[in-house]
């Protein structure tokens, strides 16, 4: 299904159609796959294949980082820090960023990094490993954020 979506989103072997993208996307979505919210997000994020729907947008970002997808957790956090279509949240957007970021999302540490060096008035001592909630499945070098960044 998400393939097919894919296909119609991106005019593989047949012709450019949004409106079929996201009819594939919402039905991988009823189908419970994560990867169908977050496109779903996507479309109605940008109005593609449909009318651009910011709060719909959040709804199935949601959804899909909620399913346990990192991509959308990332996608949350800068909606959450940004405001872009919902009320600004940092403490939200941060946590949302943690979430990604444990979950093994490089792109997330390394933004939580930065993220967290533009807001500190000084380096904050980066915590051992051994009592920072990394391990091996998610060892990525990154200081964890408490209070958020404060």
């Amino acid at each position: 299904m998400l393939t097919l979506g894919r296909f119609y989103e991106q005019g593989v072997g047949i012709g450019r159609n949004y409106t079929k993208a996201l009819e594939w996307y919402e039905k991988a979505a009823k189908a419970g796959q994560a990867a169908g919210y977050y496109n779903l997000g996507v479309c109605y994020e940008i109005g593609m294949g449909a009318t651009a729907d910011s709060a719909k947008a959040l709804q199935h970002y949601q959804k899909a980082a909620d399913m346990g997808m990192p991509l959308a957790m990332h996608k949350l956090s800068s909606v959450f820090i940004s405001g872009i279509g919902t009320t600004k949240d940092t403490a939200k957007g941060v946590a949302w960023l943690e979430k990604a970021a444990s979950a093994g999302m490089a792109v997330a540490a390394n933004d939580l990094n930065s993220f967290c060096a533009s807001s500190s008035p000084s380096p904050r001592p980066r915590p051992s490993r051994s009592n920072s909630g990394i391990t091996p499945k998610n060892a990525l070098d990154f200081t964890r954020v408490y209070d958020h960044c404060g």
